[in-house]
């Protein structure tokens, strides 16, 4: 009896507070909504220094933005499916054929695209040399 009662006093005494640590049981598409600075860019083993370059997520489009004088020039949208059942989650942009792989670790995104249409994505994250394979990685823009 007494244990019931101490339970049921802390059921509805303790309030619901957020948890302190980021909820990374999200679904993987919830997760990489928002802005991403690119902060490498490789294709063929080559760095194609595009740090001027940032991702924009939404549920149903990436786009890109350009860095430009300070201010941010919006660039094309993509429509992209997204199969995060897979290992690595793999994206596809239907209108271009392009298919690539992503993780998630933290506040990094790392995204291997084949640069030419493919039916499927890389099988890891590299950029091999005379391959039009693009491997880039990204950091979460965070607004404060």
């Amino acid at each position: 009896m007494h244990f019931s009662l101490v339970a049921a006093v802390l059921v509805f005494a303790v309030p619901d507070r957020p948890s302190p640590f980021p909820d990374d049981t999200r679904v993987f598409q919830e997760r990489i909504l928002g802005e991403w600075q690119v902060v490498s860019h490789f294709t063929g083993g080559r760095d194609d220094n595009r740090n001027n370059l940032m991702w924009v997520f939404t549920s149903e489009t990436m786009q890109h933005v350009y860095l430009r004088n300070g201010k941010k020039d919006p660039g094309g949208k993509f429509p992209y499916t997204l199969d995060s059942t897979r290992n690595p989650a793999v994206i596809r942009f239907p209108a271009s054929k392009f298919a690539g792989i992503m993780k998630l670790e933290g506040d990094s995104l790392t995204v291997c695209l084949h640069g030419s249409p493919a039916l499927e994505p890389p099988v890891g994250f590299v950029s091999p040399p005379n391959t039009s394979i693009t491997l880039l990685r990204l950091v979460r823009v965070r607004k404060y």
